[in-house]
């Protein structure tokens, strides 16, 4: 197996970075031969790498804008039915009486109140708040 590492030439400091083998089962070398491109030396050391950040608390939450899964807050609202062209003001009176009509505008109010709870989620996320899409559900989220 091979693994990815910086090594520190020993006489000039300058640092490569290098594929190195490591035999299974046992350790990683701390020295290794191999020439500098600087100076010519052969003696190299492995350099320790940085501490990664704990991910043990951070959320792994997808961030989707819009469509079927959306997550943040960018659902579209499902359009108003329409009249034909050259309707009257009267049309427009039954229209908006029409339960289908209402049914929509109930389904758009909706849409646009999980819109705003996601988007202030998102600003919560945004801010550096513990806040994960599984964890803290809230009403329009997909089935993740």
């Amino acid at each position: 197996m091979f693994r990815l590492y910086d090594w520190e030439c020993g006489t000039c400091g300058v640092v490569s970075e290098r594929l190195t083998e490591c035999r299974s089962g046992q350790p990683m070398p701390s020295a290794e031969l191999m020439t500098c491109a600087k100076c010519g030396d052969v003696t190299h050391y492995r350099r320790i790498s940085a501490p990664a950040p704990y991910m043990g608390e951070r959320g792994d939450s997808p961030e989707v804008y819009g469509g079927r899964f959306d997550t943040m807050g960018y659902r579209k609202p499902p359009k108003l039915p329409t009249l034909e062209s050259g309707a009257n003001a009267m049309d427009y009176k039954y229209l908006f009486a029409k339960s289908e009509y209402k049914e929509v505008e109930r389904e758009r109010a909706n849409v646009r109140q999980s819109n705003m709870v996601k988007r202030a989620r998102a600003r919560a996320r945004r801010r550096g708040e513990n806040v994960s899409v599984r964890r803290d559900r809230v009403a329009g989220d997909p089935a993740l």
